[in-house]
């Protein structure tokens, strides 16, 4: 039973719609604060429940990051060995490295 307003619920503790109902009307402008707080409370809670969803999405692009960055070194690295191989053969065509 609620120790404060005897509402017949079973909360251990005094609920914030008790103790705005029935004890801080009686002391002018904390009603208003309290409810004041409560919002922002509410706002907070609602970034923490979405905090781990930006976590998670946030090590999928560490992780896409990180995959495209080794699919670019494998092509540069196949650029790499496409221009070497195209002077090689270019030099054995052309015949720039015979004796003369």
């Amino acid at each position: 039973m609620c120790p404060l307003c005897l509402c017949g619920s079973f909360h251990p503790l005094a609920l914030e719609k008790c103790i705005l109902e029935y004890i801080l009307p009686t002391k002018a402008g904390r009603a208003d604060i309290l409810a004041k707080l409560d919002n922002r409370l509410e706002r907070i809670e609602t970034k923490l429940e979405v905090l781990p969803k930006i976590e998670a999405e946030v090590s999928q692009l560490k992780e896409d990051v990180k995959d495209l960055k080794e699919r670019a070194t494998a092509q540069i690295s196949a650029l790499i060995v496409t221009v070497i191989g195209a002077t090689v053969a270019a030099t054995i065509k052309f015949g720039f490295l015979t004796k003369t």
